[in-house]
């Protein structure tokens, strides 16, 4: 999701210097999910986080379709926000 709105950004006209934070975590996330490709680990949670907080930061210079897309799959990162909860919660026990 965060590949996509990075797309849709660029071709909005966003230059790619003004968007290294987003990109910055985009291979922060690449990396820690190539380290444990078959788990969630306890680091990969904050970056979760953060990526959610981006998206919405960087959301509101979506116009458009763009937009409309980011407001209905917004919804599905809501909805997986319980389980994420879950998740994190076991692995800290």
């Amino acid at each position: 999701m965060m590949a996509w709105m990075l797309r849709e950004l660029l071709e909005s006209g966003k230059n790619l210097l003004e968007l290294e934070d987003f990109v910055g975590l985009i291979c922060q996330l690449i990396e820690n999910f190539k380290q444990q490709p078959d788990y969630y680990s306890p680091a990969i949670f904050p970056l979760l986080d953060q990526s959610h907080d981006f998206m919405e930061k960087y959301s509101e210079e979506l116009r458009g379709m763009p937009r409309k897309r980011w407001k209905k799959d917004r919804l599905l990162l809501q909805m997986g926000q319980k389980n994420r909860h879950l998740v994190r919660a076991k692995l800290a026990q």
